[in-house]
């Protein structure tokens, strides 16, 4: 009886060390980094975490980053218009942008209370 993972297991095997023979791949990719100016300080606790959830192809970001107080807000970064807090219903306890199309349009979702949630479309200037 062969070895518990039988002929599959050589021809996986192969095809493993033929990657590892193969030129790196972090040669191959070069990235440019861009810091992200984030939102107000939280007094000695520094600037409150953000999370990123989508890129369009002009570099936008979409995204939420947490307040202070708790709640979070729906936020948008570009290389051009910097970084933008979305507004909210006033009822509301946090937003988050977790979607950006070319044209600048921002789909996310709006905390009610109560568990409630909806959707939101941010569309800038109106």
């Amino acid at each position: 009886m062969g070895p518990p993972c039988g002929r599959h297991g050589a021809a996986i095997m192969a095809v493993l060390l033929g990657a590892l023979a193969a030129e790196p791949l972090c040669g191959q990719c070069a990235y440019e980094v861009t810091a992200i100016v984030q939102p107000p300080p939280c007094g000695f606790l520094g600037p409150p975490p953000s999370t990123p959830f989508a890129i369009n192809d002009a570099g936008a970001i979409a995204g939420r980053y947490f307040q202070c107080d708790a709640d979070f807000e729906a936020f948008t970064w570009s290389p051009t218009g910097g970084f933008l807090t979305l507004p909210r219903p006033a009822a509301s306890q946090g937003a988050q942008a977790l979607a950006i199309n070319d044209a600048g349009q921002v789909a996310g979702g709006v905390e009610m209370g109560n568990l409630c949630e909806a959707a939101l479309r941010f569309v800038a200037g109106r």
